[in-house]
């Protein structure tokens, strides 16, 4: 990346606050040549952090494939456990009482308006981290006797609330750092404290700007060999049987579809989570991918469709159903193409999916506006 003497900030002050008079937020930025630096080159430099996220894409010739997303140092962290948020930030620590945890953070977190700016991607900035698989519990009504014990201790729900992001735009081969000028809670946008915002917020770029153009000092992490067996959660035996149970409950009309999940451990030692990711990038690219390290939690995660994505009041969802492996030529992808396309089964796996899902948007979507853009594609 090109040095920062001469960095260029976008928009100007008095750009910025002509923004914030109609916007909660404006995003600064500032652009560099980014031909040599890469997104994993860039995490190492951040590695140290107690809080890291990378979003990206492995096919940047895609449609949503065009960014690449790195986090740091967010200004509040969230935690939800047992009905109540532990949130961190410059106040220090404090617990939110949440008897909904997608409301909750919503309230704590808040909705702003953001000012759009050419050249920028739709997020610049907010919450990156996950619900877990357990959170279902506050969306549909299960029997809480049935629910799995804790042997994970993982909480329902973790994110990391960012204002500053370094963005690689694979188009146009830069790297972008944005830092947000937060306006809402200003009385007077053309005053000294908007002044100090849109200061700090390129200081914040300086920063950041400069650690990317030091000399990178920190090696990638290496496996140091050796076997490690990995275990399920299931035997053989209960696995069948779980499947067998699962075809009552379909064929008694409790179900349209179970999924029998199996979780696999293995004890690897001191093995460095962004090393298990390069892995994963590189043996499963994906559309979709995913790198978050925060404290002593790290989760790596490759996927080929997008759960839900929202943008402004539309709301989209991909369900990816009926698949084959890739072949080797065209011609041979044509060919698994047609074969998939005449299998009953997988087309029949497609349609169930695409109507649960087509149902699930039903339930949040103006009554008659749910379209089918696409199918069997």
């Amino acid at each position: 990346m090109t040095g920062t003497a001469d960095m260029n900030l976008t928009p100007s002050l008095g750009e910025a606050r002509a923004l914030a008079r109609s916007y909660d937020v404006v995003p600064l930025y500032a652009e560099f040549i980014g031909d040599l630096e890469t997104p994993i080159s860039a995490v190492l430099r951040f590695a140290e952090e107690d809080t890291v996220f990378l979003l990206e894409s492995a096919e940047a010739a895609e449609r949503f494939g065009r960014y690449s997303f790195l986090g740091f140092d967010p200004k509040r962290t969230l935690s939800y456990r047992n009905g109540v948020f532990t949130v961190v930030d410059s106040d220090g620590v404090r617990e939110v009482p949440a008897a909904d945890p997608f409301r909750g953070l919503a309230e704590i977190v808040g909705q702003k308006s953001v000012a759009p700016l050419p050249n920028l991607p739709a997020f610049v900035g907010g919450a990156v981290g996950f619900f877990s698989y357990d959170a279902v519990r506050y969306l549909e009504k299960l029997p809480a006797e049935l629910a799995p014990p804790d042997d994970l201790g993982v909480p329902e729900a973790l994110f990391a609330v960012t204002d500053t992001l370094v963005v690689f735009d694979h188009l146009r081969h830069k790297v972008l750092v944005v830092s947000l000028v937060d306006a809402a809670g200003l009385r007077d946008v053309e005053g000294e404290g908007f002044t100090a915002a849109y200061r700090r917020a390129a200081d914040d770029i300086r920063r950041v700007a400069e650690r990317l153009a030091a000399p990178l000092t920190r090696r990638a992490p290496g496996f140091g060999g050796g076997s490690f067996e990995v275990s399920s959660n299931f035997t053989k035996e209960g696995y069948e049987k779980a499947v067998e149970r699962a075809k009552e409950y379909i064929r008694a009309g409790d179900a349209f579809q179970v999924v029998p999940s199996q979780r696999f451990s293995a004890e690897v030692g001191e093995l460095d989570p962004l090393l298990l990711y390069r892995g994963l990038r590189t043996v499963n690219p994906s559309p979709y991918m995913t790198y978050l390290k925060m404290g002593d939690l790290a989760l790596v995660g490759a996927s080929p469709e997008p759960l839900v994505r929202v943008e402004g009041r539309r709301v989209m969802t991909r369900p990816v159903a009926g698949t084959r492996w890739r072949g080797g030529t065209v011609e041979e992808d044509a060919i698994l193409a047609e074969e998939l396309l005449a299998d009953e089964k997988e087309r029949a796996e497609h349609v169930m999916l695409v109507d649960l899902g087509r149902n699930d948007l039903g339930r949040v979507s103006e009554v008659g506006s749910v379209e089918l853009a696409g199918f069997m594609e």
